[in-house]
């Protein structure tokens, strides 16, 4: 009988853990591929930890299976206790489509996810505020299919930044956007995650993405029979560090 994550929400001193994770599906040729084995990792809560690994290596079933979004064969997904207070915003995630309503506006997207979290404490003038400090406001009213696709993933970003979750999941959302749009992006994201300090758990397959956002560097193999952590030594803003580039070659070599 498969497991959901829901079944298996039980309490360890990391934000979240993985123990003994079993996963595996049947293809359209009705073969079985094995994404999980006996799989472990854990997260360190209020750093960025950034999943790094090539196309079909696991990343975004990993990412679901923590949102409880995907069922899996066995295993554990454990949360620390002080992230879950507030069970029903303790986790929110963003994907690499955007996740905002085409039939509202950019003002009733944020508005939206605001109030299906009962938050009463921001009014339509601190909407505005964070609109314009975002560079937003004059897209207040505009809809989805009326903005960029950077632009889309700027709302979508803020819109689950503004609940303020304990645990942020990024599924890579960056990935489609030209590098000025990314730049911006990833600006804010920072910014914001200075301010707030949740969990976030980013996956990419951008090796400088990787060593510019994460605290963490979590190294998937393709065959994920293999698994390595490397603590980002590179004092912010990492770019301008001086081992940047020695860090980030060091990563590429290990990234195989």
């Amino acid at each position: 009988m498969k497991k959901t994550t829901k079944e298996k929400r039980t309490y360890v001193k990391n934000s979240i853990k993985v123990s003994n994770l079993n996963k595996s599906y049947l293809t359209g040729t009705h073969v079985k591929k094995q994404v999980f084995q006996d799989f472990n990792i854990a997260f360190e809560k209020e750093k960025v930890h950034c999943v790094l690994g090539v196309s079909g290596c696991g990343k975004s079933t990993l990412l679901r299976i923590i949102a409880g979004l995907e069922e899996y064969d066995s295993g554990e997904i454990l949360f620390d206790k002080s992230v879950t207070k507030n069970k029903d915003i303790f986790l929110t995630m963003v994907m690499q489509e955007n996740n905002l309503l085409p039939w509202f506006s950019v003002y009733e997207n944020i508005k939206l996810a605001l109030d299906a979290v009962g938050d009463k404490s921001i009014n339509d003038e601190n909407i505005d505020e964070i609109l314009e400090k975002h560079g937003l406001l004059e897209h207040k009213n505009y809809y989805p299919y009326e903005l960029s696709v950077g632009l889309k993933q700027k709302v979508g970003l803020l819109k689950a930044i503004i609940i303020k979750p304990k645990i942020l999941l990024l599924d890579e959302p960056f990935c489609a956007l030209d590098f000025v749009s990314k730049e911006a992006i990833h600006d804010i994201f920072l910014k914001e995650f200075e301010k707030e300090k949740f969990t976030s758990i980013l996956s990419t397959h951008y090796i400088e993405e990787a060593v510019k956002l994460g605290d963490y560097i979590h190294l998937l193999s393709k065959d994920n029979r293999s698994y390595k952590v490397f603590k980002n030594p590179l004092k912010k803003p990492r770019v301008n560090d001086k081992n940047y580039q020695e860090f980030l070659e060091f990563i590429k070599n290990e990234y195989v």
